[in-house]
């Protein structure tokens, strides 16, 4: 019976001793894949400088309720940018805000000065985000151009390279007038310190229309395409465009590659 029980007892022993090797092992692992999405995170939004970080929207007036609202696609790129930040431990209100651009506007038509002091990450090109109008000059431009269309009816992504407007399916003329509507639309992902102020970041989520926005913040939501975005870096600058197809409803992003 002592032979039995004491072969009982190293059974157990040994059980225990496996699975607290396996959590310790599963822990380790856990931890490495931790770090690696930190790092990544961090390099892509440039938050090494340890500066207040500033998401910033754009809003579109309602006539109907005489207010200002929050545009859906931005709406869903900003929930991502938070959860995003929130995954490698940093707290709303205290490490980052986030603001609408009109909300950043002083009386006299100016921005408030910690505009030009935080890091920021812009939502929403420079049809409707007057920050993102005001900052572009900061950023430099390599491979893409982004900018407001001179009917100011839409953002224009211009590719210098080959010397080409990027055409959305809604400007192109092709869009279905029967059936689902199934098309794509072009965002632009940059990041690259401020040339103006270098100690800070600025990173531009923006596409030709609301879905090419919804579709560069969709693109990052993957570690995956975060990391790659960082090996892409040039000459401290990530300028990527992505390519957003949406099927039934412009806001229905299907998939989103690399262009």
């Amino acid at each position: 019976m002592d032979f039995i029980g004491g072969e009982i007892i190293s059974g157990i022993i040994g059980t225990i001793i496996g699975a607290l090797l396996g959590y310790l092992g599963k822990a380790s692992v856990d931890s490495y894949r931790i770090k690696k999405r930190n790092k990544f995170v961090v390099d892509f939004f440039g938050l090494k400088n340890k500066k207040k970080t500033r998401i910033v929207h754009s809003v579109i007036f309602d006539n109907i309720r005489n207010a200002y609202a929050f545009p859906m696609c931005d709406a869903k790129v900003t929930s991502i940018v938070v959860g995003l930040l929130e995954s490698i431990g940093l707290r709303e209100g205290e490490d980052f805000a986030v603001n609408s651009d009109i909300d950043l506007i002083k009386p006299d038509g100016e921005f408030k000065a910690e505009v030009m002091e935080d890091n920021l990450i812009l939502i929403c090109g420079p049809k409707r985000n007057k920050l993102t109008a005001k900052m572009l000059n900061r950023l430099p431009k390599i491979h893409y151009e982004l900018s407001e269309s001179s009917d100011k009816s839409r953002n224009i992504i211009y590719d210098i390279v080959r010397n080409s407007e990027l055409i959305s399916t809604q400007d192109s003329g092709n869009v279905s007038t029967s059936g689902t509507l199934i098309g794509h639309d072009f965002g632009l992902i940059v990041s690259a310190s401020d040339q103006v102020n270098m100690n800070r970041n600025i990173v531009v989520l923006a596409g030709i229309h609301g879905s090419g926005t919804l579709g560069a913040g969709i693109f990052i939501e993957k570690l995956d395409n975060i990391r790659e975005l960082c090996g892409r870096r040039k000459q401290g600058l990530i300028q990527e465009v992505v390519v957003a197809n949406y099927k039934g409803h412009m806001d229905n992003i299907t998939n989103v590659n690399l262009a």
